[in-house]
């Protein structure tokens, strides 16, 4: 009895030892085993250069993979739009070219190990500037420089031409009957009917060449950035001769986003209330 207790526990320790050596085979690649396999994971996707992307640009890709066996990945890219190069867009780094119109494109990025393994990325990536077009209101007429704050016109790259004309009307009615387009002064105080009914028209330029000797002075005025320098739009020509020019026009001399402004001459500040609305062109 006790011989066979031995035979028993000898054969149970061997197919134990068994055991654990299979075990140790399934853990990683190994002659005796070369089957096994652990998937690459494609954690992120690197954007050079690391800023904003804006139309027409050229970025350069690359995943971020982790691949315990350390395989060989091949890696194919694809996108919602734009172009790649190499064109195949097969490669562990590429170039991408973004779309002529600003918009949020996809890109998708596959990596296969040749062993069975596969991982894909998915990366959003947003543009900015292009052809734009759109109204805007500035409010005019209140004693600071530049007058009534700033207004947002998007984003705009270096070399791209920004063109305003002033449509000639007001965006509250005498009668009040759009109140949901009557704004506020910077003060607080409310730019309703009774307010613009006794408001001077917009002028602009110097005080020789207009029509109204006592009324103010503006120039439209822009920067790039919220900490960018402010810099003027050139006038178009006055083919009707009120003062105010046919349309305004600027060169953008950086990228970034672009707000808007008047400034009101210094030596003619005065309480002036009323309101610019403007149709604004950006040509890429």
């Amino acid at each position: 009895m006790m011989t066979q207790f031995k035979q028993f526990s000898a054969v149970t320790a061997l197919v134990g030892l068994m055991l654990i050596f299979v075990g140790c085979d399934r853990s990683s690649k190994s002659p005796t085993n070369p089957a096994h396999n652990d998937f690459p994971t494609i954690q992120g996707i690197q954007i050079q250069p690391n800023a904003s992307v804006y139309v027409d640009d050229l970025i350069t890709l690359t995943p971020q993979t982790n691949d315990p066996d350390h395989d060989q990945i091949r890696y194919v890219w694809s996108s919602t739009a734009g172009t790649f190069n190499p064109v195949e867009a097969v490669g562990p780094s590429v170039k991408w070219k973004a779309p002529g119109t600003q918009g949020t494109y996809q890109i998708v990025v596959v990596g296969d190990d040749a062993n069975g393994g596969t991982s894909q990325k998915h990366l959003d990536i947003k543009t900015y500037g292009g052809d734009q077009s759109g109204t805007i209101d500035l409010v005019s007429g209140i004693q600071l420089n530049p007058i009534g704050g700033n207004a947002i016109l998007g984003h705009i790259d270096a070399g791209d031409t920004l063109t305003l004309v002033w449509d000639g009307a007001s965006p509250v009615t005498a009668d009040s009957t759009r109140p949901d387009e009557t704004k506020y002064a910077p003060n607080g105080a409310r730019l309703d009917a009774a307010t613009l009914a006794v408001a001077s028209p917009p002028q602009y330029g110097a005080a020789a060449d207009l029509p109204i000797a006592t009324a103010a002075r503006y120039t439209l005025i822009a920067k790039i950035g919220s900490d960018g320098k402010w810099f003027e739009f050139t006038p178009g020509p006055d083919a009707n001769g009120n003062g105010i020019p046919d349309y305004f026009t600027v060169t953008a001399p950086a990228r970034g986003k672009v707000y808007l402004g008047m400034n009101e001459q210094k030596n003619l500040l005065q309480d002036n209330t009323g309101f610019w609305r403007f149709s604004f062109t950006i040509n890429h």
